[in-house]
């Protein structure tokens, strides 16, 4: 008798911690937060297996992640342009805009299975078996990643998005001055790069105005600014609004060479 007790109670004990048997077929949930969480840690071990950096996650780059995996369960489609025609790049303008960045990557697909992992797992071999989607995860253009996974029955969409951050726009950064004035702006520094090795500029309303160094040579419908650093991911420039009426476009970059995008101030 003692040792029949001694089965069973080894039968109920292994049961009881084993993995739970989660069927995404007869309803049972697994967590697509969770399944993104995973993603992101196995496109960062496939690229210290190649000897790269890791990437940053971004939470709310993540979050135009799930926007468009939500949109693609929706409105049943899989493609990189939404049905409000937005690009993969348009969205994290539309839905970042306080992101200032270059080059922009993104990645869908969408997988099955009965765990997280397994469903995180399958999505990454499909990823790592398309070379432009593994070029995406194992590139050292960019700096930031966000995952994004909803599901649809039995089906997961997934959407990596990943972007060369540059500088943040904190909120509250004024948009508008008046013409002639004097205004200092803050930045938060978001690259992967030496922070010294960014560039600043800003381009006039009127392109035919001149800045002036102080050398006495100039620079015409556009002026390079120097950041004073607060501390060591903060800088803020200032610049007198005196060169037309109109947006003002402040470009970062790096080394000299600046990204299309900006932030705008509008001088009245």
């Amino acid at each position: 008798m003692k040792k029949l007790f001694s089965i069973l109670f080894f039968l109920i004990f292994s049961v009881s911690c084993s993995k739970p048997q989660v069927n995404i077929e007869t309803g049972g949930e697994i967590d697509p937060a969770v399944i993104a969480q995973q993603i992101f840690n196995l496109v960062n071990t496939e690229r210290q297996n190649k000897g790269l950096y890791k990437l940053k996650y971004d939470e709310k780059l993540a979050e135009v992640a799930l926007i468009h995996s939500k949109n693609m369960v929706k409105q049943d489609f899989l493609s990189h342009k939404d049905r409000e025609s937005l690009s993969s790049q348009e969205r994290v303008e539309t839905y970042y805009p306080e992101m200032i960045f270059g080059e922009v990557g993104e990645n869908i697909a969408y997988s099955q299975g009965f765990y997280g992992d397994d469903v995180a797992k399958n999505l990454m071999e499909t990823w790592m078996n398309a070379s432009d989607l593994r070029a995406n995860i194992l590139s050292t253009r960019y700096s930031h990643m966000g995952a994004g996974v909803k599901r649809d029955g039995s089906k997961y969409y997934g959407t990596l998005k990943f972007i060369a951050a540059v500088v943040k726009v904190p909120d509250g950064t004024i948009k508008e001055v008046e013409f002639g004035s004097e205004a200092t702006l803050r930045f938060e520094f978001m690259g992967i790069f030496d922070r010294h090795n960014i560039t600043v500029y800003c381009q006039f309303p009127d392109s035919s105005a001149r800045y002036y160094t102080f050398d006495n040579q100039f620079y015409t419908g556009t002026a390079p600014l120097t950041p004073e650093w607060i501390d060591h991911k903060t800088f803020s420039v200032t610049f007198r609004f005196d060169k037309g009426i109109g947006p003002y476009t402040f470009k970062f970059g790096k080394e000299g060479n600046l990204y299309p995008r900006g932030y705008i101030v509008t001088a009245k």
